[in-house]
């Protein structure tokens, strides 16, 4: 489940057993909380008078700084990829596009299995993102997400979750587990 591009089916895995709750959440908050909470990291980032400082304390108004950042690390370890748009002054939907003028106003977290990287034929370079909501997509340009990615020796744009080599291994607890409730519910026969 790790990784994979199952939202649905990510969820529900994610929310089913306790220990890898506490693992994927337990990291980012640490992370977040270590780095971005020491008291000469913060005197720096809330006395500089500058927009992007003033953009990193308050990302958008009901995120906070550490909930963003949070957050950003739990989806590069659950994913692989983080996603982080640029949201600017003017910004419009046209045609599929975002069309953004101005500078950023507010940092917006992207749903990693929601955004798919988009080639420059020429180059064979990033040339965009796209963003999934239902039917709707979405075309970002690239100068307008932040895309923070682990290594991945097989991919150059996407990156490998740390979690992947363990990923057979939940699939393995979940049979299990699903075994044993089938066990003891039809008591004791296979069902």
């Amino acid at each position: 489940i790790i990784g994979r591009r199952y939202p649905s089916k990510t969820a529900r895995q994610y929310a089913r057993t306790y220990y890898r709750w506490a693992d994927a959440t337990g990291l980012p908050r640490w992370a977040a909380s270590n780095v971005l909470s020491r008291k000469r990291m913060h005197a720096e980032l809330s006395e500089a008078d500058h927009p992007a400082v003033r953009l990193l304390n308050q990302p958008s108004p009901p995120t906070s700084r550490f909930q963003l950042w949070s957050t950003v690390i739990m989806d590069r370890y659950l994913a692989g990829n983080a996603y982080i748009l640029k949201y600017r002054q003017q910004s419009a939907v046209d045609g599929g596009r975002l069309v953004q003028l101005g500078e950023p106003q507010e940092l917006q977290r992207l749903r990693p299995d929601r955004v798919r990287v988009v080639l420059d034929g020429e180059r064979s370079a990033p040339g965009g993102y796209e963003y999934k909501i239902g039917s709707e997509k979405i075309t970002i340009a690239v100068g307008d997400v932040m895309h923070f990615k682990t290594r991945n020796p097989i991919d150059e744009f996407y990156g490998m979750p740390p979690l992947m080599p363990l990923a057979r291994r939940v699939d393995l607890d979940n049979w299990m587990n699903d075994f044993v409730r089938a066990f003891f519910q039809f008591g004791g026969q296979p069902g």
